[in-house]
């Protein structure tokens, strides 16, 4: 059970730092390589329908394929709400997802696969009034979806709902979700993080220098993971990247310390801001399953929109990743 409780609060610290839950076995190498699929988008290939899905048998390219049933799936979503907020006051205000991060597990092979989808993923979301009935479907980004539920459980899942529907009706299991003001509570929980920084970062903190280590509290952690400059085109790539530091330092934050007192800290500072429908034996099999270096990114190219940055999906190279995620050639 110890192990458990670890690796949920781990999974749970890895959505809202992003991106690679590669990090979320504690003693995992970080070192991770990402697959992002050329994409030359065409008009066409940017149309989808409503009804678009891959059924069980699918012929594609003069290939066969069927529809695999030894995998299972779950949806980390790090939410940009305070968890003390209240939820249903405002239509489409309670929260996004800024971090979506889909867990792929193969229970023939004992492996893990990640596929990494953009906030700003444009796609189709289902609208809901504050009584909680649907209203009408738009086309707009993916992180917006969460924000139309009643609360945590009913946001993750409407998210779980688009995300199925983004990748042509492949069932979405289970999901996970952390609102990103746990981050702070939790980092002054562990005593504080060291954080290497790669790049020099001092537009959001002066002490985060090129090149320099820094002893950083939850406050600075929180910072570190969450600012991003919206009058910057393309600044949430920059953000994702600074995450994936920040999960190298809570992974060897803990490994440094005491595992018991860290369960017990962890388990205390998250509850406020954790949601999930996951159920004990997912958990073990995340535990005990390898997960594979690379990680998938939705194949796609980032736009600039008129109010937001857009980032569209190639429809064609994501039916071939699907593909090869999900199926078997016959």
């Amino acid at each position: 059970m110890k192990n458990k409780k670890i690796l949920v609060i781990s999974l749970a610290i890895a959505i809202v730092g992003v991106g690679s839950i590669a990090k979320y076995i504690l003693t995992q190498s970080s070192n991770s390589a990402v697959v992002r699929a050329e994409s030359n988008i065409s008009e066409v290939e940017q149309t989808k329908s409503l009804d678009d899905v891959l059924g069980e048998q699918v012929t594609y390219d003069g290939h066969s394929y069927s529809r695999r049933h030894d995998i299972e799936t779950v949806l980390f979503l790090g939410i940009d709400k305070p968890a003390d907020e209240r939820l249903g006051e405002v239509i489409g205000q309670n929260g996004r997802s800024d971090t979506l991060l889909l867990c792929i597990l193969d229970k023939t092979a004992k492996t893990t696969k990640l596929l990494e989808i953009s906030r700003d993923t444009i796609t189709d979301i289902d609208l809901y009034s504050l009584d909680g009935q649907y209203l009408f479907t738009a086309n707009t980004h993916i992180n917006m979806q969460y924000a139309y539920g009643t609360d945590a459980k009913d946001g993750s899942r409407l998210s779980k709902k688009a995300v199925s529907k983004l990748l042509y009706s492949i069932p979405i299991d289970y999901t996970v979700s952390l609102t990103m003001q746990g981050i702070a509570t939790i980092v002054d929980a562990l005593g504080g993080v060291s954080i290497n920084c790669n790049r020099d970062y001092t537009y959001i903190d002066k002490a985060f220098i090129k090149g320099s280590t820094i002893d950083m509290t939850g406050e600075q952690a929180y910072n570190y993971v969450h600012y991003r400059d919206i009058s910057k085109d393309g600044s949430n790539n920059d953000r994702m990247d600074r995450q994936l530091d920040f999960i190298d330092a809570i992974n060897k934050a803990w490994k440094e310390g005491d595992a018991s007192e860290n369960l017990f800290k962890f388990t205390d500072a998250s509850k406020p801001y954790l949601a999930s429908d996951i159920d004990g034996d997912t958990i073990k099999l995340l535990q005990d399953y390898k997960l594979e270096r690379q990680i998938n990114k939705l194949p796609g190219e980032d736009f600039v929109g008129e109010l937001h940055d857009e980032y569209h999906v190639d429809q064609v190279a994501l039916k071939k990743l699907i593909l090869s995620l999900f199926y078997q050639e016959k």
